[in-house]
């Protein structure tokens, strides 16, 4: 029985100077029906790492894992695959942090992590930050940083 076709975004974290800039491509999939697709049935790809300034002389490939398989938040028949990013020798690319980890995620798996959030927001009082000076700006951080 034939699949109808669907679509695998695979979305990846990398880029020219901040290797933080989202990317991603689209696959049209046929292996497997929607429903039944897991990691496993999202295969390895690539793309022109020069494009993106991630890889430089004749053999430019990047190659992008699936790590993680989601229902895709804003397309129907269609599901999100979060990559990594690796050399055509096996090695992480520069930019993939995520990578790093996940190698420190398992060796420390009897661990419980924590995680904290930093709040950043600003008081004002008569539309300008709360004690900033008059008519002008405060010092460097200093004082204002942490709320000191």
């Amino acid at each position: 029985m034939p699949v109808t076709p669907w679509v695998a975004e695979y979305v990846w974290v990398s880029g020219k100077n901040t290797y933080h800039d989202l990317r991603s491509k689209y696959k049209t999939m046929t292996n497997v029906a929607i429903e039944n697709a897991t990691l496993e049935d999202f295969p390895v790809w690539n793309f022109d790492g020069s494009s993106t300034n991630q890889h430089r002389g004749n053999n430019t490939e990047i190659i992008i894992k699936p790590v993680a398989v989601y229902p895709h938040p804003f397309l129907e028949n269609a599901k999100v695959a979060l990559s990594e990013c690796f050399y055509p020798d096996g090695t992480p690319e520069k930019g993939n942090t995520r990578h790093q980890a996940a190698e420190v995620f398992a060796k420390y798996k009897d661990d419980v992590p924590m995680f904290g959030l930093e709040q950043e927001y600003f008081i004002y009082k008569n539309g300008k930050p709360y004690m900033w000076p008059e008519g002008g700006f405060p010092s460097g951080q200093g004082d204002y940083y942490c709320g000191n």
